[in-house]
């Protein structure tokens, strides 16, 4: 690809991510609700279900899912938040809550499981909006062919030039630098594998559908057989 339809390339790439993006921003920033990585990977599981109903929002979870939470909630302090915000919400609009979770709840009530503690500074709960950029970078890259980066010497037609400039035209003040790291640092490494995990729940749930007839005699084996190769969060121990 020549100069001249890099530069065309690039600025299609420019048009496309602004349309993007502009209607996320809010105050020059990006817009989104505190979200945990937890957060996201569970909610594009199978078996976890986010509905709303009159008292605001509650949770349908499958037994094997509650389990898997409340495993993880032993070391992990997002899982552990996430399984109070489920019990809480499910409590107050009197939805079903799993042994596991009716369990959990209990033993944090008699402060016989506490939030674990984290040794490291704990993370910032942006990783709908980091998500996003990972996403919109993906489909873009796909898209329009540029590079992903440059080096210094290099002309700014990049695809992380292109985000941060509809970013900053948009109204969200972005550096190179700042989406440079986020696609290929080693500190934002957790990051990414993080998000590809996320895409890797969402396909398996789009992909697989949980039998609901429980009277088929089938029904136990072949819900089972999905839940076992079910992806799962990093934090999950148990067998």
């Amino acid at each position: 690809m020549n100069n001249v339809e890099t530069l065309e390339q690039y600025r299609d790439a420019t048009k496309w991510l602004c349309d993007n993006v502009e209607p996320v921003i809010q105050d020059q920033r990006l817009d989104f609700p505190e979200t945990s990585f937890a957060d996201m990977f569970y909610s594009f599981s199978i078996g976890f279900e986010v509905q709303d109903c009159d008292d605001g929002l509650q949770y349908k979870i499958n037994d094997n899912i509650a389990i898997d939470l409340v495993d993880g909630a032993k070391a992990n302090p997002d899982i552990f938040d996430l399984c109070c915000s489920i019990c809480a919400l499910n409590l107050r609009s009197n939805e079903h809550l799993p042994t596991a979770l009716n369990n959990f709840a209990a033993n944090v009530l008699t402060r016989n499981i506490e939030r674990p503690k984290i040794q490291n500074r704990p993370r910032k709960k942006n990783f709908l909006e980091k998500s996003f950029l990972l996403n919109l970078a993906a489909h873009a890259l796909v898209r329009f062919q540029l590079s992903k980066t440059r080096n210094d010497v290099s002309e700014r037609y990049s695809l992380a030039d292109a985000i941060a400039e509809a970013l900053t035209v948009c109204g969200c003040k972005t550096t190179y630098s700042e989406i440079k790291n986020l696609l290929v640092h080693k500190s934002y490494a957790q990051l990414r594998k993080e998000y590809e995990l996320c895409i890797e729940a969402y396909k398996f749930a789009a992909n697989n559908i949980l039998p609901n007839n429980a009277l088929r005699p089938d029904w136990y084996a072949k819900s089972q057989a999905i839940l076992d190769a079910r992806p799962k969060h990093p934090s999950v121990i148990h067998k």
